[in-house]
């Protein structure tokens, strides 16, 4: 498994047909484009790179900005 810095413990799937199952570990998936995101937990990593970005500067939804941040949303990429 991929290295992930960001877990997401309620959320809505988008498009769930399009996620990958995490092998040997029972519904767990690598989580695709996602809404209604209801908790989560990131790693000391991940909390950085989300703060890196100036979030407090722009006006955005968290259900927008994290799937920006890890590559997963249909629309936009974060140049990293």
């Amino acid at each position: 498994m991929a290295s992930c810095c960001c877990r997401y413990l309620g959320r809505k799937q988008v498009n769930p047909g399009n996620e990958e199952p995490v092998e040997n570990v029972r519904n767990l998936v690598v989580a695709g484009y996602s809404y209604w995101t209801l908790s989560y937990a990131i790693s000391l990593q991940g909390a950085q790179k989300l703060l890196n970005a100036e979030p407090l500067s722009k006006m955005l939804p968290v259900d927008e900005f994290l799937p920006i941040m890890y590559d997963k949303h249909p629309k936009y990429v974060y140049p990293h």
